[in-house]
């Protein structure tokens, strides 16, 4: 069962995605804090990096949080997911007819990287792939093979 979220919960979990920690920005409401942790979206921790139970969590409100692979997941369009999880080479490659649009978005999420054609990285992809190919990233690896909700 997925969990519905709304617009703002969205969009803070895209915000986490492009941030290299994955740090939600401070200031969600208390319920969209709740929300994020009992949905598995978001984790907290204590003072020692424990991952604190969303009960815990949600009891210390001042806590920053951290968006999980899951929480990832649920910030991709239809489109990002699909192009991580249809038609993608056994070596992570996304498939050739994936739009350039959706290739930067997912770059942006650090979830494929440009990679040239003797495998090296790249610095951009273009609209008609002149400058690489895209290729799915450890972290992009890991939220497209996670189970469907």
């Amino acid at each position: 069962m997925t969990t519905e979220l709304s617009p703002t919960l969205i969009a803070h979990l895209r915000k986490a995605s492009a941030d290299p920690q994955g740090s939600l920005p401070a200031g969600i409401s208390r319920r969209g804090r709740g929300v994020l942790l009992e949905a598995g979206y978001a984790y907290a921790e204590d003072g020692d990096g424990y991952r604190l139970t969303p009960p815990d969590a949600r009891e210390r409100h001042d806590s920053a949080l951290t968006i999980t692979l899951e929480g990832r997941r649920a910030a991709l369009t239809a489109p990002q997911l699909a192009a991580l999880t249809t038609d993608v080479a056994t070596d992570g490659g996304l498939s050739p007819r994936t739009r350039w649009q959706t290739v930067h978005s997912l770059r942006a999420l650090h979830l494929v990287e440009a990679r040239a054609p003797d495998g090296a990285a790249s610095a951009t992809t273009g609209p008609d792939g002149e400058n690489g190919h895209a290729y799915r990233t450890r972290l992009g690896d890991a939220i497209a093979t996670l189970p469907s909700p």
